[in-house]
């Protein structure tokens, strides 16, 4: 184990040497106005397509000649650089969120799975703050995953991510994002009323009338319930014309009371809800605890509901941790051997939102969306522990019935699950559906 070890710390040194001397480099890579001086082995190694674009005819001559120059120009100077970094000595701490932006979008191009895996894992822990931050660095990078991901998340947690500094310190920023998620109509929000994105341009305070009247005419006013945009407007009196003007403040408030298509020119007639969920409701949890795991030890919890419900949360706990703890844990939720969802915990607490309960610690999974159960349908929770702990597994819903409405009667989800001795626990979970 020991001889082990020190060859591999001689192998990360002898990287290491390699990539900050430049000897024996046998390819040179431009990005920019800087030359990086490379091994076509390491990238063959950590990328398939390098391997077949270094081994075509195209690049003969820049094979033959380690001077001759290939351009790269679908990343920075600092993002290649830190991907050098991660090939020759496994680097995986990003040095901006801009980076790893970019590292994402060329690892994923270059299909070097391992560290795109990395950067998505790092970009998922990003808080709502930065939700807007993120969203305009994806789009300027041209990394339509993570921007359609965070585009998302800023969907559901709408009311926190304009809550944040960094969409009233930005308001052009932030009026652009707006327009680009009120424009997809798939977006669905967690938000009580349409009438919050209005009160979330009066927030900016922006003067720009056409930047304005893009977001006012993109709200669904015939969804908006007529006391709340009456209250909106009785909220700002002296509503400056930039963003309604008095006219079409009183169209919008007939078109809403009478039910009639008087709205003005241009105002969106669109009648569907954007809401994910019609109510959502803190629902009552229990958790079922299997102890004594120990390392590459699968554990699987397999359960189903007796009515619809959207899955929204999925607690970990861990028995026996501090704050020195490293998390090492993968969760996967699924339908028979479809994957509907999976994560990825690797590092240590400090790293991550939780809640500390004396020796205790509680690892809440916050899911990119809503998932939806089917009732009677089996459902499996595959959670991978790389700790030589015990922890506890918690599911938290939101629950509504096939036909969208709230019933008064309980909904039960059981489950039934193994440990690593074959031992077979069940448990019956009661959920309201109304608090």
């Amino acid at each position: 184990m020991i001889r082990g070890t020190e060859s591999c710390f001689q192998h990360l040194h002898f990287m290491s040497n390699l990539f900050r001397s430049g000897k024996d480099y046998d390819c040179s890579f431009k990005v920019g106005t800087k030359v990086f001086r490379c091994h076509k082995q390491i990238f063959s190694w950590a990328s398939p397509p390098f391997k077949a674009m270094l081994q075509s005819t195209k690049f003969k001559e820049a094979c033959n000649n380690p001077d001759e120059i290939i351009d790269l120009t679908d990343i920075s100077e600092e993002a290649f650089e830190f991907f050098l970094e991660y090939l020759y000595e496994r680097t995986v701490e990003f040095p901006s969120l801009r980076i790893a932006v970019e590292a994402h979008f060329f690892a994923h191009v270059w299909n070097v799975e391992c560290l795109e895996k990395i950067a998505e894992h790092y970009l998922d822990q990003i808080q709502p703050g930065e939700y807007c931050n993120l969203y305009i660095l994806s789009k300027r990078v041209g990394n339509v995953i993570i921007r359609q991901r965070i585009k998302e998340k800023i969907c559901l947690k709408f009311e926190r991510v304009v809550e944040s500094p960094m969409w009233r310190n930005q308001p052009d920023k932030s009026c652009e994002i707006l327009i680009d998620v009120l424009s997809d109509s798939d977006c669905k929000f967690n938000i009580r009323s349409e009438m919050q994105f209005a009160e979330a341009v009066v927030e900016l305070k922006v003067k720009d009338r056409a930047i304005i009247g893009k977001i006012i005419r993109l709200i669904r006013f015939y969804t908006v319930d007529c006391k709340d945009f009456i209250n909106f407007i009785r909220k700002h009196p002296l509503l400056s014309p930039d963003i309604l003007t008095i006219p079409e403040a009183q169209s919008i408030a007939m078109s809403i009371a009478q039910k009639e298509p008087l709205l003005p020119a241009g105002f969106s007639h669109i009648t569907e809800s954007r809401k994910a969920m019609k109510e959502r409701h803190d629902v009552c949890w229990k958790y079922q605890t299997i102890e004594k795991i120990t390392p590459n030890i699968e554990t699987t919890l397999t359960f189903w509901v007796e009515d619809d419900v959207y899955l929204l949360e999925i607690y970990l706990d861990s028995l026996k941790c501090n704050r020195k703890t490293i998390y090492n844990y993968e969760v996967l939720l699924m339908s028979g051997e479809q994957i509907l969802s999976t994560t990825i915990f690797r590092g240590f607490p400090m790293d991550h939102t939780r809640k500390y309960t004396n020796e205790n610690q509680q690892y809440c999974i916050e899911l990119n969306y809503p998932i939806l159960l089917k009732a009677e349908v089996p459902y499996k929770l595959v959670v991978s522990n790389r700790l030589d702990e015990g922890f506890k597994m918690t599911l938290r819903a939101s629950i509504r019935n096939r036909k969208k409405a709230w019933k008064s009667s309980v909904t039960n989800i059981h489950f039934i699950g193994s440990n690593k001795t074959g031992e077979i626990f069940g448990l019956s979970l009661a959920l309201p559906h109304n608090q």
